[in-house]
């Protein structure tokens, strides 16, 4: 039996609702990384635990229906919580995943670990939102609105650009969860590798090495 979330005023007190989502998801979004590592309402994770795709992502549903969702993973605290002036950065988006079969999904955004600067701890948000048709990957506009960019987004915006694409109309809030990250020696070396294929980082890289000077 699945858990909902029974508590939303925790949504509230870590700044999450209605900063972030404009309403506490009324489901708990199960998320695993390698070696059994859980997400769990803002636990700490270092980077390296997080670096690669969770290995195992799932939310209640209905198993007699094949359905479609969208997953949003977002950091609001770039470079710091207190300054974030690149809030928020996009960590994944993931269209048209059939259930919970994360690698039948489309990655338009593929996802990318923590790489926090050294100032506070950084929030990595995740919600998964059901969609009634299939968003329109045919749409030339699809890359007018340039994920390589992955900084000065929201939730609520890559939504509406998702439903400008065509097809899918209605996107639902169905689970979210959130882990804490902080800097430790690996993010120097996380971050430049993640300028190879996300030339945004290099803000972030600059911030992070005038930290250490």
């Amino acid at each position: 039996m699945w858990a909902t979330s029974s508590n939303p005023q925790i949504f509230r007190d870590n700044e999450i609702v209605p900063e972030l989502l404009l309403q506490a998801p009324p489901h708990i979004m199960s998320i695993t990384f390698e070696n059994n590592i859980d997400v769990n309402f803002g636990n700490e994770i270092t980077p390296m635990q997080a670096l690669n795709t969770p290995v195992s992502v799932s939310w209640p549903l209905d198993p007699s229906k094949e359905e479609l969702y969208t997953i949003l993973c977002l950091d609001p605290d770039a470079p710091s919580r207190e300054h974030p002036k690149y809030r928020c950065s996009v960590h994944w988006v993931c269209v048209n995943i059939p259930n919970c079969n994360i690698n039948q999904g489309v990655n338009l955004a593929p996802y990318g670990g923590p790489g926090p600067p050294s100032d506070t701890p950084h929030r990595y948000i995740f919600a998964v939102y059901k969609q009634d048709r299939a968003v329109n990957l045919a749409n030339p506009q699809l890359y007018a609105w340039s994920m390589r960019n992955r900084v000065g987004k929201s939730f609520d915006g890559i939504i509406n650009w998702l439903i400008q694409l065509g097809g899918a109309n209605t996107f639902t809030l169905v689970a979210a969860n959130w882990f804490n990250s902080r800097y430790d020696e690996t993010v120097l070396t996380i971050m430049r590798e993640r300028l190879s294929w996300c030339g945004c980082c290099a803000p972030l890289l600059l911030w992070i090495l005038r930290k250490q000077v």
